[in-house]
């Protein structure tokens, strides 16, 4: 059986920010709580998914393509990788992102 679950939680300074739960009814079987867990992604995703596509088929319409680019995978993986080294070394790390090159403007 696969299931398709997500955390995501970001300890700060001044507090902790968590995806929210999706809000699945509590069935009691089987001398058991079962809170179910989605299949797929798309149970929980499949309307923000729909929005940005459109958006995208949108732009490409209209001439101009916009949306989310490589670099902005490459800007969120340094990211990533400074709130990871943050943590290991229970410090502030800067966030250094170099230029956007002009492909990507």
């Amino acid at each position: 059986m696969r299931n398709y679950d997500i955390k995501c939680e970001v300890c700060c300074e001044d507090g902790i920010i968590s995806l929210p739960e999706p809000s699945n009814a509590m069935i009691r079987t089987n001398a058991s709580r079962v809170y179910p867990i989605y299949k797929d992604w798309s149970d929980r995703f499949i309307s923000a998914y729909n929005d940005e596509f459109q958006e995208w088929i949108n732009s490409v319409k209209a001439g101009k393509l916009e949306g989310p680019t490589a670099w902005n995978g490459y800007t969120g993986q340094i990211t990533a990788a400074a709130a990871s080294k943050a943590r290991d070394i229970q410090q502030k790390v800067a966030v250094e992102i170099p230029p956007t090159p002009e492909f990507y403007k």
